[in-house]
Formats: structure tokens, C-alpha cells, sequence
């Protein structure tokens, strides 16, 4: 006994097609931080290590402004954490307000099916929780990173 399923044809009308500029666009940024990550590397880092070590010493710079400098920098990377977790949020809930994913008038990379129903609001309610718990790991981080601040001028 052989069982065939037939599969339904999906329309044209449940897919956005992709926005040619997006990509271009999307493209150039990956590239450029690509070229400049590579450049920071090869060239950056290795200039950043011989001066920080000659500062070390020569006494310029001292122990608590190398803290303070690591500590700044980690502010700086929560901060966007905590960015990007508020666009996940807000993201989530207009899915969750529109009743379908990607919501309309959402730009897109590549052909996306668009759900609606149950898959849309759960992918609407995964953004937001997991958007959430994403802010609370950023505010986490921030908080430490002036804990160390803080002990670092104790």
C-alpha cells in the first residue's frame, strides 16, 4: 500500500519578497565591519598592547585607569545589549499587535513566509520574553560594571 500527500501549494500572497536595497545595504555593513574588525586585529590591537605596556612602564598609566578603561569599555557593550533588547521588544509587540510575522510593512533580506495565528503570536511572545530577559542580562552587566567603578575608587 503506498500513501501519497499532496502538498498545498503555498501563494505568492503568504511571502514578502525581499527589498533589493536592504540587501545591498546589509551587505556593505556586514563587509565593513568585517574590513574594520579585521583591521582592528591586525593592526590596532597589537599598537594598543606595545603603547598600554610602554605606559605601563614608564608609570603614565596606572593599574586603576586600565580598570577604568576595561570598565567603561563593558558599559559601553551593556548599553548596546541593552539597545538591541528594547528593539526586540518593541519588535515583538508590534508582531503581537499585527497578528502576523513579519508585520506589514516589515523589510526583508530574503523571502519570508509570513505567519499568522498561533506561530505569529508565539514567535511575538518568544521576542518579547527573550527581548526581556535580554534587558535584565544588560542592566545586570551595566549595574557591575559601576559596582567596579565603584570599588575601584574605594
Amino acid at each position: 500500500m503506498q500513501i501519497t500527500l499532496i502538498a498545498k501549494p503555498l501563494m505568492d500572497s503568504e511571502y514578502i519578497q525581499p527589498d533589493p536595497a536592504l540587501r545591498r545595504a546589509v551587505l556593505a555593513l556586514l563587509l565593513g565591519a568585517g574590513a574594520a574588525g579585521t583591521a582592528a586585529v591586525a593592526w590596532f590591537l597589537p599598537w594598543l598592547g606595545t603603547a598600554l605596556r610602554n605606559a605601563r612602564y614608564s608609570g603614565a598609566i596606572t593599574f586603576p585607569i586600565a580598570c577604568y578603561l576595561f570598565l567603561a569599555l563593558t558599559a559601553v557593550m551593556a548599553g548596546l545589549v541593552v539597545w538591541f533588547a528594547i528593539y526586540a521588544i518593541r519588535f515583538g509587540r508590534t508582531v503581537l499587535a499585527s497578528g502576523q510575522y513579519p508585520p506589514t510593512g516589515s523589510l526583508v533580506i530574503r523571502r519570508t513566509r509570513v505567519l499568522r495565528g498561533r506561530p505569529a503570536e508565539f514567535t511575538g511572545r518568544g521576542q518579547v520574553i527573550l527581548g526581556s530577559a535580554l534587558l535584565l542580562c544588560g542592566v545586570a552587566l551595566f549595574a557591575v560594571a559601576l559596582w567596579g567603578v565603584v570599588l575601584i575608587a574605594a
